[in-house]
């Protein structure tokens, strides 16, 4: 199911109700050179509230250097229209995005031939993301940001290959939900070391020592997500601590069931640049913890700690 809600807004604005007129009959609207990029992309935004994207004219993308179709059905020949009308694409979302265009790989290939100055691409929850997709994504020489989060059809050989073609540029990257495996975390410590977001949630059935190979190596982390990690424990936060303190600002451990006290504790003493902090589901922490986490970071705003609550709990 997509987590866009595709419950369009009822026009109020003048230049929403002519927004959303234009957006009804497309073709007979559109006139290639006349709107502008901006004005194109406000209606790009607003056909994309419908499941179904429409084909779009010849000409429409021209100019645009954003993108966010996130989940929209995506008709064929999208990807070539992009590659040719849009050579200058800097960020494309395609959040849980799907069709047949998804699908072929050759879309994915004209993408990358056509669109060499890509520098983010969102693909969180593309289930049918294949390892030849991936590979024609490796062509992008710019990428800095790559967020594949539960695309589960991707092997751990082609993470492993992206990231020896184009970890070195990466600035943001998520694996959360892909088969990361100790191979995978191996090729993060050694080919990435400029990140400043990583995410490798739901991290299962590594060796001890793999995570924290890759938490030693990157001093530059700001966000770090280990959601749901079955390896993820106090000695974990411990290395968190004391390697990625002076720069880290958001930690998220939601559902690690073996955090404890102690090492929040530890944490807290050690991260003081943490702005937002995410431990619900930590079952091994005790209800009354939970209650003394802001006190413990008094740097975080109480909206930014994401803690369990005990029931029937009123806000003062």
């Amino acid at each position: 199911m997509s987590y866009r809600p595709h419950k369009r807004k009822r026009a109020t604005t003048l230049k929403d109700i002519t927004i959303a007129a234009i957006s009804s009959d497309l073709d007979a609207y559109f006139r290639p050179g006349v709107l502008s990029a901006k004005l194109r992309g406000e209606i790009l935004a607003f056909l994309c509230f419908s499941p179904d994207l429409i084909q779009l004219p010849k000409g429409f993308l021209a100019g645009m250097t954003e993108m966010n179709l996130g989940g929209c059905v995506l008709p064929d020949g999208l990807f070539a229209q992009m590659a040719e009308e849009a050579p200058g694409l800097l960020s494309l979302d395609l959040k849980q995005c799907s069709g047949h265009e998804m699908l072929r790989t050759a879309g994915f290939e004209a993408l990358s031939a056509g669109c060499g100055q890509l520098e983010a691409v969102n693909l969180v929850g593309v289930m049918t993301l294949t390892d030849d997709h991936l590979g024609h994504l490796a062509a992008c020489r710019r990428l800095k940001s790559v967020r594949l989060g539960g695309c589960i059809s991707l092997t751990a050989p082609a993470l492993v290959a992206f990231l020896q073609a184009r970890g070195a540029g990466l600035e943001v990257l998520d694996l959360s939900g892909c088969r990361v495996t100790s191979e995978v975390l191996e090729a993060v410590h050694l080919h990435c070391r400029e990140l400043r977001e990583f995410d490798c949630g739901y991290l299962e059935d590594v060796p001890p020592r793999a995570l924290p190979l890759v938490l030693r190596s990157l001093r530059n982390l700001r966000i770090l997500g280990l959601a749901r990690c079955a390896v993820v424990g106090d000695g974990t936060l411990l290395l968190v601590g004391r390697h990625l303190a002076p720069t880290l600002t958001e930690l998220d451990i939601t559902g690690c069931k073996r955090v404890t006290s102690e090492g929040v504790i530890y944490l807290a003493w050690h991260c003081k640049e943490l702005q937002s902090l995410k431990v619900k589901y930590c079952s091994s922490l005790s209800p009354d913890f939970h209650e003394r986490l802001p006190k413990l970071f008094p740097q975080i705003a109480p909206d930014k700690i994401e803690r369990d609550r005990p029931r029937f709990y009123k806000e003062p």
